[in-house]
């Protein structure tokens, strides 16, 4: 009841701004003796003020905030926080991913695994795959080892790699409700112990004590394998071994660590949140949050929690890596007023700004760059590469002159 109570006051605070609303997240917040219900709570406070940031002026809770900030948590638990939010961003170009690359090279490998497995001994196992060194060749070739590497990646920073896996099982009546998008999942929900039956315990625990899925993933991965016929389901139980329930068990343990159960609380109901507002059938009844990029450095009253010097470059890095030039320059700008100049930053907002088609600004970033360490080859290339843009052939060939000297 507590977890619902929490996404319902958010719900209701992306149409009507109440502070009320926002106080009793906090107060949940800060008196809750479970991390679980502690993290969700701040999760929907900072979205609810992040959608009404227009209308955060009220001395009460801005005096409320710092009085948080007397808490131990509180700067750090923003943090988290924040990542998720900017995580979140990730989603779409991690599903074009998925749609576009692996999932067309898995299909086009499908009948090369098909003749191997009906071949050789005849015994037609799957789980005979990762013991064949053939088989393996045949992945490494495809390029599918290197894409689902880089999603494994993906996944230990927090990324969404399960949006695309389970978007098509949002179907089921289940997920029609408003309610059931936000349901944690137990195993004592009725919807659980009648899809399940008789292997509700096998199945059931297996499901619950994955560090890899939101709740609304878990209850789809339920619902759709009660759909398959009992031998198949069957046949798929029995490849999670002792040892697969031993390594489920041994990542369970590390998550126990605080601030890794507090980052995978905000990291799954963050998951849980984006779902419902791009999948929920009636989705257009519900202002979508994620619909342009979250970005709390624009709560001024979170300044003190955002504004330190390694969360800004934690921050400019993700987005500078990604391609997200716009953020990156920004994150990247508020730094350079706090840090002394440096020249990796001046070529890191350059390349922002000739990115961002911008080419006049990157030189003048490029120049400072230059200043400060005029031996670096990257930088004479931009410079030149700039130069040349702008219609100045003469120094760009100066530089190109100093590049070939090298």
């Amino acid at each position: 009841f507590k977890d619902m109570l929490i996404s319902a006051v958010l719900l209701g605070l992306t149409h009507y701004y109440d502070e009320r609303r926002v106080m009793m997240l906090l107060d949940i917040y800060e008196k809750s003796q479970s991390v679980n219900l502690s993290m969700r709570a701040l999760c929907a406070t900072l979205l609810g003020m992040y959608m009404n940031r227009s209308r955060l002026w009220d001395r009460k809770l801005r005096q409320r905030i710092d009085s948080l900030r007397e808490l131990t948590s509180w700067s750090s638990d923003v943090k988290l926080v924040f990542m998720q939010f900017i995580r979140s961003r990730d989603t779409e170009r991690i599903n074009r991913k998925m749609q576009e690359e692996v999932f067309p090279e898995m299909l086009k490998l499908r009948p090369d695994i098909a003749r191997k497995i009906s071949g050789g001994d005849g015994l037609g196992d799957i789980a005979n795959l990762e013991e064949n060194p053939e088989w393996q060749e045949l992945l490494d070739k495809s390029g599918i080892a290197d894409k689902i590497k880089e999603l494994s990646k993906m996944q230990e920073d927090g990324g969404d790699v399960f949006m695309s896996t389970f978007a098509n099982l949002k179907s089921f009546p289940f997920f029609s409700d408003v309610v059931n998008w936000f349901m944690p999942f137990h195993l004592d929900n009725l919807t659980v112990k009648n899809a399940l039956g008789s292997e509700l315990s096998a199945i059931g625990n297996l499901v619950l004590s994955s560090p890899f899925l939101c709740n609304g993933d878990k209850y789809s991965f339920i619902l759709a394998l009660s759909s398959v016929p009992a031998m198949q389901r069957r046949m798929m139980l029995s490849q999670f071994d002792a040892q697969n329930l031993n390594e489920l068990e041994l990542r369970n343990a590390s998550l126990g660590l605080p601030s890794g159960e507090r980052d995978n609380v905000a990291n799954k109901y963050v998951q849980d949140l984006y779902r419902f507002f791009k999948l929920y059938r009636r989705k257009g009844d519900f202002n979508d949050p994620f619909i342009r990029p979250i970005n709390l450095l624009q709560l001024a009253v979170l300044a003190p929690d955002l504004t330190d010097v390694d969360t800004l470059s934690v921050v400019g890095e993700f987005y500078f890596k990604r391609g997200y030039y716009d953020d990156a320059y920004h994150v990247f700008e508020i730094l350079g007023e706090i840090l002394p100049p440096d020249s990796q930053l001046y070529q890191k907002m350059g390349y922002c700004c000739q990115k961002s088609k911008n080419t006049a600004k990157a030189l003048k970033y490029y120049e400072q760059a230059e200043l400060l360490n005029a031996d670096s080859l990257w930088t004479m290339r931009r410079l030149a590469a700039c130069y040349k843009l702008m219609g100045n052939p003469a120094k760009a060939l100066e530089y190109f002159k100093r590049i070939e000297a090298k």
